[in-house]
């Protein structure tokens, strides 16, 4: 089974892709950084040599099992003009890949016209010249949520449906929870699924079925107007995805505990995640955890994770005090201050003092986004900065490490991150930190499932 990917990021797809039988022609990516977490964990020969610059390469040093780092566009432009190996684009299964998101988040600004919201289509492009089996897009559920314009409404996703059926697929759209493929993250996603024409015309299986009765087929008579996404329940992803029932969902605990608790074994999820994608590996670190270096604070934010970390235990509580520390309210009455210094001295939060008010506001933050872990439950979705998840550990007042957000996402312990592990501002984007690759990218257990369903419909073995 041959694939390319497009948007590759670290590799997080690639890896769940690998394990169930998909073997790389290229792949493509414009972070540099990114670009080597992704040769160095996932190509079997040196780094030198599969890791290039698409825009300096020449056709006739354009191998198999390379990443191109740089713009999607110049290489469109080298395949348009023959400057490509032609081999490593014949009789390709599947193109695979997450355009870039922020442009659909629901956090931020959001325009229509920015020039990430157009690079799906540019996808597209390169899947119409190469004409895979099939086509697999990832990205953030803000692309089911339409954009204003002069002439009304525009819903990407179904844009990009109409598109996937114009170049001659079967196309659908669904959102997924990663936590129903039994990934230790509630984390939606938006997954565009799409198989050629002549694929499915010849095949006679229950998986035909499906995409006969569910998905939008090529050239219809509906194709301007799509149907709607699939919002599939835990149920549904079994029947649409024949993926394995979980008897339970895998938690933060589950997740992460072994790394900060020398009483606390690797977990059933650890060890899935190890054995079913960790063998795919092509690098084993020198450390059994790298990427595990713990943040290090000052006094003040230490004591508010502290104090987060007790809120967490009691729901109201925790509601109204973030308030208070977020300046969002601007008093507490005498009966919360009583709750919430009995909660205090329960927990042994020292030096609370004889002025509990004048603690809370050498407290205060315009910080709102940080979330305590909940042990018992899967983690909040990821992201790419890492100062929004807070440790459940009241021993461990700190933010999560790079490797145990990569745990969350189902990454085994022996794929390394390159790069620093966090920068600043702008250059977050441009240096593409550690972090921002495990934030970014696609959980790799969800790749797993999705690859092992793409695969039976394709009827490989």
């Amino acid at each position: 089974m041959k694939y390319i990917e497009l948007f590759a990021g670290c590799g997080g797809l690639s890896l769940g892709l690998k394990s169930v039988g998909f073997n790389l022609s290229f792949a493509n990516e414009l972070s540099p950084v990114a670009s080597t977490t992704y040769a160095s964990n996932l190509i079997k020969k040196s780094l030198k040599t599969s890791l290039q610059s698409i825009e300096h390469c020449n056709a006739k040093k354009i191998n198999k099992n390379t990443i191109f780092h740089g713009d999607i566009h110049i290489l469109l432009d080298k395949i348009k003009t023959n400057n490509f190996n032609n081999q490593l684009l014949q009789n390709i299964d599947l193109i695979a890949g997450g355009p870039p998101c922020q442009g659909f988040s629901m956090a931020g600004l959001r325009r229509e016209t920015a020039r990430k919201n157009q690079l799906p289509y540019a996808f597209l492009e390169l899947a119409e010249l190469v004409k895979p089996k099939s086509i697999l897009i990832e990205n953030v559920t803000g692309i089911l949520h339409a954009f204003k314009n002069e002439g009304g409404m525009t819903q990407t996703y179904k844009e990009i449906l109409k598109a996937m059926s114009k170049i001659g697929y079967f196309s659908i759209c669904i959102k997924v929870n990663s936590e129903d493929f039994g990934i230790a993250e509630h984390r939606p996603r938006v997954l565009f699924i799409g198989f050629r024409e002549d694929i499915i015309n010849q095949k006679q299986s229950k998986y035909h079925e499906v995409v006969y009765k569910e998905f939008l087929h090529p050239r219809c008579s509906d194709q301007e107007n799509p149907p709607q996404y699939k919002d599939l329940t835990n149920s549904e992803v079994q029947y649409f995805l024949q993926k394995p029932k979980f008897k339970y969902s895998n938690t933060s605990k589950d997740a992460i505990d072994d790394l900060s608790n020398s009483e606390t074994s690797e977990s059933n999820y650890v060890e899935h995640i190890n054995k079913v994608l960790g063998k795919h590996i092509c690098q084993f670190q020198k450390n059994k955890y790298d990427n595990h270096e713990k943040r290090t604070h000052n006094q003040t934010t230490t004591r508010r994770f502290w104090l987060k970390q007790i809120l967490a235990k009691d729901q109201y509580l925790n509601t109204i005090i973030n308030q208070y520390l977020q300046s969002k309210i601007t008093k507490l009455s005498n009966d919360d201050l009583s709750r919430l210094e009995k909660l205090l001295l329960d927990n042994n939060f020292s030096s609370i003092g004889e002025n509990l008010i004048s603690v809370l506001n050498q407290l205060k933050s315009k910080k709102h986004s940080q979330k305590v872990l909940n042990p018992m439950k899967p983690s909040h979705t990821i992201l790419t900065i890492p100062d929004d998840v807070v440790h459940y550990n009241t021993e461990e007042n700190r933010v999560l490490t790079v490797r145990e957000e990569a745990r969350i996402q189902s990454f085994p312990d022996h794929f390394i991150f390159h790069g620093k592990p966090t920068t600043g501002g702008y250059q977050r984007e441009m240096e593409t930190p550690q972090y921002t690759q495990v934030g970014n990218a696609v959980p790799p257990l969800l790749g797993h499932y999705v690859g092992k369903y793409i695969k039976k419909v394709l009827k490989v073995k």
